[in-house]
């Protein structure tokens, strides 16, 4: 897609899964790669919002977990590397996937490297350090939406905030028409340890809810900024949450560890 220009057909919100279960990697001495399990996803989705509130929302923390909090899936913490302040930064950031278990909430983080240019509106991110994952990488493509029939289009899908009432097919805001930009998501995702073929379905089903699920959030922080509503403060029951969901695998691992000594006195 070329930055700047967004054709009135391209503006749908789609999201596509597939899985591979073919290495990528060259046969070595004759020995076939490993089976694997590359999961490739491609979506977008309009937004009403600027490009860098877009790319703000995917990597500034405080932002990524009020939008993202519901989701489980967000930026724990950033830290700039380089930064040539005009627009183009590279930072280490840990993202964070939050799994409920037993009414708990347990935390895996991720190291990944972060390049920005929020001049072309691009970001692009892989993993800085290994873990469970062999491959996570990934982009993100902003480009501003500039057909005045398709924005038009676009302002009338908005949905009403309290009070407000449609016009002749299109929406009254509590601010001028918004911005709106076309946001492209490609990633690649393969783990350490692949899962059997027989799980490719479910992995499919699982990749496909979780970005729909982003996206979901996207569009709502995009109709907060465009009807101009406040902020949401989380409350002081929900900054204890928080905390809790962080020493989660620290209690699991302790409650473990005691369990051992004691099975090992009763021996």
């Amino acid at each position: 897609m070329v930055f700047g220009q967004v054709s009135k057909s391209s503006v749908d919100r789609f999201v596509d899964v597939r899985i591979s279960n073919e290495s990528e990697e060259k046969p070595v001495d004759g020995k076939q790669p490993k089976h694997t399990a590359i999961t490739h996803v491609k979506g977008g989705l309009p937004l009403p919002m600027s490009t860098d509130q877009v790319l703000d929302t995917m990597s500034v923390p405080d932002i990524s977990k009020r939008v993202f909090k519901g989701v489980g899936l967000f930026i724990k913490s950033s830290n700039v590397l380089e930064d040539d302040h005009k627009g183009r930064t590279t930072k280490e950031m840990v993202q964070t996937q939050r799994i409920n278990f037993l009414g708990l909430h347990i935390d895996f983080n991720y190291h990944i490297l972060c390049k920005q240019d929020h001049n072309k509106g691009t970001m692009h991110f892989s993993l800085a350090k290994q873990g469970m994952m062999k491959t996570f990488e990934g982009d993100w493509t902003v480009s501003p939406i500039t057909d005045k029939s398709t924005i038009k289009d676009l302002n009338s899908s908005l949905p009403l905030a309290a009070g407000k009432k449609k016009k002749e097919g299109t929406v009254s805001l509590t601010q001028p028409s918004p911005n709106w930009v076309y946001a492209e998501f490609r990633q690649k995702i393969e783990p350490d340890h692949p899962p059997p073929k027989a799980f490719n379905n479910f992995l499919c089903k699982v990749s496909n809810k979780v970005v729909n699920s982003v996206f979901d959030e996207m569009e709502k922080e995009g109709n907060r900024i465009a009807y101009g509503q406040p902020i949401h403060v989380d409350s002081s029951l929900d900054k204890v949450r928080e905390k809790l969901a962080s020493l989660t695998p620290l209690l699991v691992v302790g409650a473990g560890v005691y369990h051992l000594k004691r099975r090992g006195q009763k021996a």
